[in-house]
């Protein structure tokens, strides 16, 4: 069954569970609805989380993610090594 995104409601919810166990410190990219129903993603390191938020710490600062708006999430590897300069 999907919803009003196109999204079906099972992949939505192990997307929100997968979040919900997440250990603070795990890098993660979560896709999620914005108020005005456009879709962002957000990459960086668990924060916190609550029973209804996940905070997700980016390069542009902490990003706090109602679960009822999450779309799709997953683990990231880390970032590669920076390349030395020449």
């Amino acid at each position: 069954m999907t919803d009003s995104t196109g999204i079906p409601a099972s992949s939505r919810a192990a997307a929100v569970e997968f979040l919900r166990a997440a250990p603070s410190g795990t890098r993660v990219v979560a896709r999620y609805l914005l108020p005005d129903g456009q879709a962002t993603d957000a990459l960086g390191y668990v924060s916190a989380t609550s029973t209804t938020q996940i905070v997700v710490a980016t390069v542009r600062g902490l990003s706090t993610i109602d679960f009822d708006q999450v779309l799709a999430a997953k683990e990231v590897p880390p970032p590669p090594a920076p390349r030395p300069r020449s």
